[in-house]
């Protein structure tokens, strides 16, 4: 019997530990994404907004710089374009990776409730054989 209890907590580890990996590795790339995505919006979004406050100190002080303005008000929504798909991109992958846990979790429940009944079964044998 403690061999069979042995072997459960060992398969039960092995896919606690599997699960884990995969859980690991999901948030490696969801992490990748989230700093590329955090690089791709502040290149883009930080020499936009110093391009827009000296634009918008020419406009003050003559009044002929709105065709720059336009320029970089362009800029900006092209940035936000960029901002958005990337936003997009990271909820794609947290959902990939809820699903994935989601499915790791009911893995590793319908081991540990198939171990129960091994477990379960093993030591009814045991009992009736015992009685004899």
């Amino acid at each position: 019997m403690r061999e069979t209890i042995e072997i459960i907590v060992l398969i039960l580890s092995a896919l606690a530990l599997g699960t884990l990996v995969l859980v690991f590795l999901e948030l490696r790339k969801m992490i990748r994404k989230f700093d590329n995505f955090m690089e791709k919006t502040e290149s883009a979004v930080l020499p936009t907004m110093e391009e827009l406050q000296g634009t918008l100190r020419n406009v003050r002080s003559i009044s002929g710089e709105v065709n720059g303005m336009t320029q970089d008000i362009r800029k900006v929504t092209t940035a936000v374009g960029l901002v958005s798909e990337e936003i997009e991109d990271l909820a794609d992958t947290l959902k990939d990776v809820t699903l994935k846990t989601r499915a790791n979790i009911e893995g590793i429940k319908a081991g540990f409730s198939t171990a129960v009944g091994v477990l379960k079964s093993g030591l009814f044998r045991k009992g009736d054989s015992s009685h004899d």
